[in-house]
């Protein structure tokens, strides 16, 4: 096939697909414009702003106005607080916040009508985004946390844990370092839980950044290690390669050379297996400004000679310009080493400035002026020299006391925390045991009363059986005789009303037999898979079209997870990947990233589609 013919394909497809979503719309639209029930209508206005959300409509807006008015009028609290989102997020892509948040509050004005914990959370987590937007991290700690806490009682575990995260961020923002901690933590528990690698190890980069700036690196690297364990079995290249360059750093701050040259080798070696080009040249950056700096501390000038022409060529090639300005101090101590004193000072202003923006980077700034102080010396400059040689002690007094005092809190707050916990355990263990004392107390007055009242009976029974033993053996025989009677009726009857079941039985299978459920595809395109409820109605429908589609996959022996689940059934149905997205409600890279994921796990090659493979 010529370029050109292919081409003319590309766009015929394109053109069908947009004709025949315009034609999805229409023809929704039409259903609810001759819909007069209003129950149906709001199933018709759902399905119709489902399809607009997947096209971004323009007429999305309009429509999810309908549907929520009509949800309030049914009293359909729930559906409405739902659908709510979506207009919420169109606000938010728009910067209109304010009117954002307006909508969120009117929709927090009906919580004591849900019946559902997860909408008032759905709302708490989109506020929580506002307030961190606008820098107001007091307030979207607290929509934070809520809205974590009631995730977690109606078991949606995944939005749990990005209210977690995203606490954890505002609190690390604010610099309470120990609550970040805290919220980072849970955060990473639920997310391995649920199997989502991607982001427990992007909390555990963030979790590595706050213990490191607060003088917990030794715990940092204990956590690293075990990480790095995990990465390798889920192999999650990127995430190996950003904990062995954290860890090259680090030795090469404690003068383990040897040690960090390993580490070095590890990180190049995972390098190459990374597939993100963004973040493989991110990375490639961060690997050549460490090897730089190892080599120049091992003064080793000659193999640093080529390591900087390389990542001058690799920095020039991927322009991550944040980034390359964290690691001009690395470029400056080798120039100064090489003897190029001006060029060096030049580097080390622009480092200064960019550690003075970056307040994180207290570290970088502590650096950058012991090494002013140094390149001011050689140029004979002794006044200004003083002034950065002041400026390194004063810092790294500061720096070094902030560690102190945030290690002392983190260790006094663990210390403490163990101490409750063993103090509960002992109060539960003391309670236990008196429930136990209590339990054994009243089964012996239990039976000791039910031993006296027995031998009442007993002793009731004897003389009641002495007095009338031939009067009850007669009344039993005579009452013995009518319930064999009785239940040779009951046996008759049964026999009849079991004939008539099974007449009719017979009569209603036929009846059911004669009419074949048809499920339309088209249906499962158009539905959007948000929350657990839609992909429970999503795979019962598509279950009704591909019966054996789940079945013959677990029978090969593979084991997806709800998400890879979803995947599949959706690529079963000839969907792209931008309807994929639409669909689940996440990005293009989400997507990617997934499949790439489930290739890898099932091991099928790249020439054949992950759905004929499993099939």
């Amino acid at each position: 096939m010529s370029k050109l013919s292919f081409l003319i394909l590309l766009f015929i497809m394109v053109l069908g697909t947009r004709v025949q979503c315009q034609t999805k719309v229409d023809s929704l639209q039409q259903v609810v414009k001759i819909t007069s029930n209003k129950n149906e209508k709001l199933k018709a206005l759902d399905k119709l702003s489902r399809q607009m959300i997947r096209e971004n409509h323009k007429e999305l807006i309009p429509t999810l106005k309908d549907y929520m008015i009509l949800a309030k009028e049914l009293k359909e609290y729930d559906l409405m607080a739902s659908k709510s989102r979506f207009l919420i997020q169109q606000h938010l892509i728009r910067g209109e916040n304010k009117e954002g948040m307006g909508l969120i509050d009117s929709m927090l004005n009906f919580k004591p009508h849900f019946k559902k914990e997860n909408s008032e959370a759905h709302l708490l987590l989109k506020r929580g985004g506002i307030y961190f937007s606008e820098l107001n991290y007091k307030k979207a700690i607290k929509d934070y946390q809520k809205s974590a806490d009631l995730f977690l009682v109606s078991k949606d575990s995944i939005f749990a844990a990005d209210g977690y995260f995203f606490a954890g961020q505002a609190y690390s923002n604010t610099g309470n370092f120990i609550k970040a901690i805290d919220k980072f933590e849970k955060a990473a528990v639920l997310y391995e839980i649920l199997k989502d690698y991607q982001y427990m190890f992007l909390v555990n980069k963030e979790l590595d950044l706050v213990y490191r700036r607060n003088g917990l690196s030794e715990l940092a690297n204990e956590k690293l290690l075990k990480l790095i364990d995990k990465s390798k079995a889920y192999k999650s290249f990127k995430s190996l390669t950003f904990f062995y360059l954290s860890l090259v750093s680090k030795a090469i701050d404690d003068k383990k050379l040897v040690l960090a040259e390993e580490y070095l080798d590890s990180s190049k070696h995972y390098e190459k297996f990374i597939t993100d080009i963004s973040m493989k040249s991110y990375n490639k950056i961060t690997l050549k400004n460490l090897e730089l700096r190892l080599k120049t501390t091992q003064n080793d000038l000659k193999a640093a000679d080529k390591v900087y022409d390389s990542t001058l060529l690799v920095e020039e090639k991927n322009k991550h310009v944040k980034i390359i300005e964290s690691f001009k101090l690395y470029k400056a101590n080798y120039l100064l080493k090489k003897g190029k004193v001006k060029e060096a000072l030049n580097l080390l202003k622009s480092a200064k400035e960019f550690a003075k923006k970056n307040t994180q980077r207290n570290n970088n700034l502590l650096d950058v002026e012991k090494l002013l102080g140094t390149v001011y010396e050689k140029l004979g400059k002794e006044t200004e020299a003083l002034v950065h040689k002041n400026n390194y002690i004063a810092l790294k007094d500061s720096i070094n006391k902030l560690s102190l005092t945030n290690a002392l809190a983190f260790h006094q707050t663990r210390f403490e925390t163990a101490q409750k916990e063993k103090e509960i355990l002992k109060q539960e263990n003391e309670i236990q045991q008196l429930e136990a004392e209590k339990k054994i107390a009243a089964g012996k007055r239990n039976s000791l009363i039910a031993i006296l009242f027995s031998l009442v009976l007993i002793a009731l029974g004897i003389w009641w059986s002495g007095k009338q033993k031939r009067k009850q053996l007669q009344v039993k025989i005579k009452k013995n005789k009518e319930e064999l009677t009785e239940f040779t009726n009951q046996l008759l009857q049964k026999r009849k009303e079991q004939d008539e079941l099974q007449s009719q039985l017979t009569e209603l299978k036929e009846k059911v037999t004669e009419k074949e459920a048809v499920t339309s595809v088209q249906d499962l395109i158009a539905t959007k898979i948000l929350t657990k409820e839609d992909w429970y109605i999503f795979k019962k429908k598509f279950v009704s079209v591909y019966p054996n589609f789940f079945i013959d996959i677990k029978n090969k022996g593979y084991k997806l997870t709800k998400a890879e689940e979803r995947l599949v059934s959706l690529e079963k149905l000839g969907l792209d990947n931008s309807e994929i997205a639409n669909m689940l409600g996440v990005s293009l890279d989400t997507i990617f990233m997934s499949r790439y994921r489930l290739r890898k796990k099932i091991a099928a090659p790249k020439e054949v589609s992950i759905t004929e493979y499993l099939s």
